[in-house]
């Protein structure tokens, strides 16, 4: 039991974004989704959150290691990531008002995977300014 507080506290931004990210995936957005008429909109919006999300993940991974992330960190981590995002879009294709579609998914993955790189490079010019 105390390593599932523990977890929550060192990741308590990853699980709001996370709990955010679930509550927009299955409650009904009729108004919003009515007046936007962007080819590929919702592509932009999974995008950004699964960037935002993988991003605040990785923050608080090095925060709470207190050093640079290894690459095995980042990858699995990062497995973990478009499995959750894989499985919002499987639980959309049974709730009558969301559909569920393979383009999310790779949105999804887009945007985890350049929080990824970005990650990488900004903290190795943080890590590599440090050594100096």
């Amino acid at each position: 039991m105390k390593s599932i507080a523990y977890f929550f506290k060192t990741y308590y931004l990853t699980v709001i974004v996370a709990v955010a990210i679930v509550l927009l995936s299955v409650l009904k957005f009729d108004k919003v989704s009515a007046s936007i008429h962007i080819a590929w909109a919702d592509k932009v919006v999974h995008f950004i959150m699964y960037f935002f999300l993988g991003t605040i993940l990785f923050l608080e991974g090095s925060g709470y290691h207190k050093k640079q992330l290894s690459i095995l960190y980042l990858f699995w981590s990062g497995i973990i990531l478009v499995l959750f995002g894989a499985l919002m879009e499987f639980i959309q294709k049974f709730i009558s008002y969301r559909s569920a579609s393979l383009y999310d998914i790779f949105a999804n993955t887009g945007g985890i995977l350049f929080a990824i790189v970005c990650f990488i490079f900004i903290s190795t010019l943080i890590f590599n300014a440090k050594r100096k």
